[in-house]
């Protein structure tokens, strides 16, 4: 390209290969445009690791600072009306002592499944918002043993714990590590819902239990009797359980089980 300037011609004379290059880093940014699709197509940078998550601690009735976990399952028992009396006993549920008493951990035997759900933030849980999460099974053999006198041995109750010492799984819950893989999701956040169906292998039956004792023949409401209230801290992957789903009062002590109440008149599981 040559410039001629003079007092007569004032033109700008272009050669024909003269290229403004008006494109200059045209390709270099459609070449990152290009990965970063890719990037969010192909591979997307979604966290899924799990990891543990341990009861909270908290002071025990003996005064030691522990992680310890309980749970109590209570069947009716065969009054009439039954009640919950005397409801720590797998004889209402068709398990005699004897049977009871020679149960092994490498049986397929009966066992409490307990159901962690969640539902979409600020709404009510009820069987047509919640998505089940996890599952968390508690085998007979699991349970606590006590003697049984009329017999003469030792038998498992619906009693199960869960510390450093034994049935350290009990303890245990395992979640994501943070939200990234539920991104775009309704059921983020902290909070579950944990309720509890026991599964008889004698009979083949399922029976649901509540969170509060009722009467044998009274309507139970999904919203309000069936699930306790879980929260995980992200900070310390620890989790606390709260009694019923709206209630502050912590429960899972070892003076404050998380207690289940089998559902009467039914025998089968409608929830």
């Amino acid at each position: 390209m040559n410039i001629v300037s003079n007092s007569s011609d004032k033109n700008l004379l272009l050669n024909k290969e003269t290229h403004f290059r008006m494109d200059l880093g045209w390709e270099e940014n459609f070449q990152e445009f290009e990965r970063e699709t890719l990037r969010s197509i192909i591979n997307p940078i979604d966290n899924f690791e799990t990891v543990r998550y341990i009861h909270n601690e908290y002071i025990g009735i003996n005064g030691i600072s522990q992680n310890d976990i309980w749970y109590h399952f209570y069947f009716f028992n065969s009054d009439n009306p039954p009640t919950y009396f005397g409801g720590l006993n797998y004889e209402y549920v068709g398990l005699s002592p004897e049977q009871n008493s020679v149960i092994t951990k490498s049986e397929n035997t009966s066992f409490f499944s307990l159901e962690f759900y969640k539902a979409p933030s600020g709404e009510i849980i009820d069987s047509n918002n919640r998505k089940l999460v996890f599952t968390k099974h508690l085998p007979i053999p699991l349970g606590e043993k006590v003697f049984y006198t009329p017999i003469g041995r030792e038998i498992y109750l619906p009693i199960f714990t869960g510390n450093n010492y034994r049935n350290k799984e009990n303890m245990f819950l395992f979640w994501f590590q943070d939200d990234t893989v539920l991104k775009g999701s309704i059921y983020k956040g902290d909070t579950f819902y944990v309720t509890a169906k026991y599964y008889n292998a004698i009979d083949g039956t399922i029976l649901s239990f509540l969170n509060s004792p009722k009467s044998y023949y009274d309507i139970v409401n999904e919203s309000t009797d069936i699930y306790h209230r879980m929260v995980v801290d992200k900070n310390d992957y620890s989790y606390i359980i709260y009694s019923g789903n709206t209630s502050e009062e912590r429960i899972g002590l070892d003076n404050q089980p998380v207690s289940f109440y089998a559902y009467g008149y039914y025998t089968k599981s409608l929830i």
